[in-house]
């Protein structure tokens, strides 16, 4: 029954970090493109980018680095977009304390059997159920840890080929920019260095470890 609960909660800690997700606060400054939640288009420039609503809102935060910044989203919303990821930097830093936190008190509870009796119970004194229930929290508590890690790996890696994605696009587009404005005066490029149509290329092949 205990096995049955403990799914129970996994399911519905999963439907509501997807209901979250779909009700992010930068999703009404988008759109879906095809449906797909991780390919989105500006609505303020039109641009299109891979990485979904996380990487629309180091967009509209003008954020420095591996994303262009929308170079027609208000001010306001600016400040808002910024201040949001702020906010989420600091709620996940402090949630990896306390999970840290815990998981090391539980530790030193399990591994000090010989600690005195106002800092930790002796092992010889608890009951069996007692202690495979400390057991049994550790190792969630590790599990717990690791799909913390998993998913701040994929996290990187999904930024990672979004990154790429987008810099193969934004190379496209200057180069028909360029193109357009000098195509009279150069000779075109040739095929050798043909430019990639992004939306055509295949990234399954890519890893990112």
């Amino acid at each position: 029954m205990l096995g049955e609960d403990r799914v129970v909660v996994l399911l519905c800690s999963r439907f509501i970090m997807r209901r979250q997700r779909l009700t992010d606060i930068a999703w009404q400054y988008c759109q879906m493109i095809d449906g797909n939640h991780c390919h989105v288009r500006c609505n303020f420039c039109g641009h299109t980018m891979w990485g979904g609503v996380s990487r629309l809102k180091q967009h509209l935060a003008q954020k420095r680095g591996d994303v262009i910044a929308c170079n027609k989203c208000p001010h306001d919303v600016i400040k808002l977009m910024q201040e949001h990821l702020i906010e989420l930097s600091l709620k996940r830093e402090s949630i990896e304390r306390i999970n840290r936190e815990k998981l090391e008190d539980m530790k030193k509870m399990y591994a000090e059997p010989h600690a005195l009796p106002h800092e930790a119970p002796n092992t010889e004194e608890i009951d069996a159920e007692e202690k495979a229930s400390i057991e049994q929290a550790i190792k969630e508590s590790l599990e717990t840890l690791q799909m913390e890690k998993e998913r701040a790996k994929r996290d990187a890696d999904e930024e990672l080929e979004a990154a790429c994605r987008e810099s193969m696009q934004y190379y496209k587009e200057e180069s028909r920019r360029r193109g357009k404005g000098s195509s009279s005066s150069r000779p075109r490029p040739s095929s050798y260095y043909e430019i990639i149509d992004y939306d055509d290329s295949d990234f399954s092949d890519f890893s990112f470890e």
